[in-house]
């Protein structure tokens, strides 16, 4: 049985966000824009040239076309009349078809991977005011050591029983071998205010048939 094991409970969120140098290459059919009403043309020049180069910069296909991009990303991207314009409002007619609503009504996010609820937005992070273990980077996002979500590269303080570590990838994450028909892992002690705690979330990848549940104790209950 193989898996990529992470726990995620966190309280708190944070912005992130990234720069890149705007792409010169743009099409003679996108806007312009003509600032008109200072004394300096070179000075209304420059900045047009700049809103343009701005614009571009972030102008559809990029980003995934999540949920709480809607109220901001669609009319930026649908109006501007380029060899894109079509391809933009199919993309986003198919985003809102395949909006993903559960019973009780909660549209997903659909932002990317990330270590907070699986549908929902990804922060916040468990390195923001929770516990949590992470054996692999892959699939999740841009979220690394400079998130303080630092990768556990050995299993000390965890107690395996009916199962053997098969190896920790930074690629595959953690490889467990079931040895037997029960088998049990469990993590190192931590302390969570239930009241107060987001979440807990798993990641795995099982290669055989099988039940997995998850257990834990409290102070009333320690068994």
């Amino acid at each position: 049985m193989k898996h990529v094991v992470l726990m995620t409970v966190a309280l708190l969120f944070v912005p992130a966000g990234w720069a890149q140098v705007p792409d010169p290459q743009i099409p003679d059919s996108f806007p312009q824009f003509l600032i008109s009403g200072r004394d300096r043309r070179a000075d209304c020049e420059d900045v047009g040239k700049a809103m343009r180069e701005l614009f571009w910069h972030h102008y559809p296909p990029a980003g995934p076309m999540s949920t709480f991009e809607d109220g901001w990303l669609v009319a930026p991207s649908l109006w501007p009349n380029t060899d894109k314009a079509e391809t933009n409002r199919n993309r986003w007619k198919n985003a809102f078809l395949s909006r993903k609503i559960d019973a009780d009504g909660y549209v997903t996010t659909l932002q990317h991977h990330g270590y907070a609820h699986a549908d929902g937005w990804p922060f916040p992070l468990y390195s923001q005011g929770g516990t949590g273990w992470v054996f692999t980077h892959v699939h999740g996002a841009f979220y690394d050591e400079q998130y303080g979500v630092q990768l556990t590269k050995s299993l000390d303080g965890f107690e395996l029983q009916g199962m053997n570590e098969a190896g920790i990838d930074e690629q595959a994450g953690l490889t467990l071998q079931i040895t037997g028909d029960y088998a049990t892992l469990t993590s190192p002690p931590c302390s969570i205010d239930t009241e107060t705690i987001a979440l807990l979330r798993w990641d795995w990848d099982v290669s055989d048939d099988g039940t997995i549940s998850l257990e834990w104790t409290t102070d009333d209950e320690p068994e």
